[in-house]
């Protein structure tokens, strides 16, 4: 049978205007997302464990309603452990 109903779902997940910039520095790796507008932000970390990397989709989310977002990563990076069990937790 045909199908009666057909939709498309768009996602927004940064909005123009949202600075996007990747941090690689003294051993901090991770990409920073700030609101337009004038400052001062509000801003939090992001962090997601599961994965290697980031998950930059948040961070910039956050941006976008003027909150600036730092996307941590800190595993699976250049520069940084291959995965969560050769962190070192001091």
């Amino acid at each position: 049978m045909p199908s009666l109903l057909k939709f498309q779902v768009t996602r927004i997940y940064m909005v123009p205007g949202v600075k996007r910039i990747e941090i690689k520095q003294n051993g901090l790796r991770g990409t920073l997302f700030i609101p337009s507008g004038k400052g001062p932000f509000p801003g939090v970390i992001t962090m997601f464990g599961g994965l290697p990397g980031t998950l930059e989709f948040k961070a910039a989310l956050f941006a976008s309603n003027g909150i600036a977002a730092f996307a941590l990563a800190f595993f699976g990076m250049e520069g940084l452990p291959n995965n969560f069990f050769a962190l070192e937790m001091d």
